[in-house]
């Protein structure tokens, strides 16, 4: 008796399930699991400035200052600006260009401070991008360092706030993008984010090495029952 009345419930159940076209679609959700990519290039700055050097805007330039301890941790390289009425930046060694096409959808990060943040801002590109031709593409942070140490996490992807030639150009398309990181001549990261002299630190540069997560949609099909 009992074996039938469950064999006449699940019956039930699957005829009502089959009303629903016998198809289940989860709500959008992001990959819970990706696989680890080795980054392109990176600098922890633990054992020097690694290459990188400063625009002329620098206070020490065109070989940033370094100091082997007070980064995040270990090493960091930093300038002070020189007052020459334009920001500096800091300027990536040769490992972090050429074809570097293998970066594009994943991200570029790196550590940041400045020892003074209460001083009106200036409005500049913070990322800037220069591609084969002089094609440049560049990209404006959220938020301007603080006096502590923070990360700054770059999608590498056209639809996250690049820009062609300035700020407030167009948007590059994904073919665009990808010539310029398939070439890439300059990879310039600002160090002078307000009107007055101030320190900028940074740390931990990293080039590629984890994907944009992409969000999915997973189905489980459910065969019909026969009516």
């Amino acid at each position: 008796m009992k074996r039938h009345l469950f064999c006449g419930i699940s019956i039930v159940v699957l005829s009502m399930i089959g009303l629903f076209s016998g198809f289940i679609r989860t709500v959008p959700t992001l990959a819970a699991e990706q696989t680890a990519i080795t980054p392109i290039a990176t600098s922890t700055f633990d054992k020097g400035d690694d290459g990188w050097t400063t625009t002329f805007d620098a206070r020490c330039q065109p070989t940033p200052c370094y100091t082997a301890t007070g980064g995040n941790p270990g090493g960091a390289i930093y300038s002070e600006d020189a007052l020459q009425g334009v920001p500096f930046y800091f300027i990536a060694p040769p490992k972090f260009l050429g074809n570097v096409s293998r970066a594009y959808q994943q991200h570029l990060t790196f550590d940041m401070r400045q020892s003074i943040r209460d001083r009106t801002p200036t409005n500049y590109p913070d990322i800037v991008l220069v591609g084969a031709g002089g094609t440049q593409l560049v990209f404006d942070t959220p938020n301007n360092p603080h006096v502590v140490w923070g990360n700054y996490d770059v999608p590498l992807t056209p639809t996250t706030g690049w820009h062609k030639g300035t700020i407030a150009g167009p948007r590059p398309t994904a073919a665009e993008m990808q010539a310029v990181l398939g070439a890439l001549t300059a990879l310039r990261i600002r160090g002078d984010y307000i009107y007055g002299q101030a320190t900028c630190f940074m740390d931990n540069v990293v080039l590629g090495g984890s994907a944009v997560p992409v969000v999915e949609e997973f189905g489980v099909f459910l065969p019909l029952v026969a009516k």
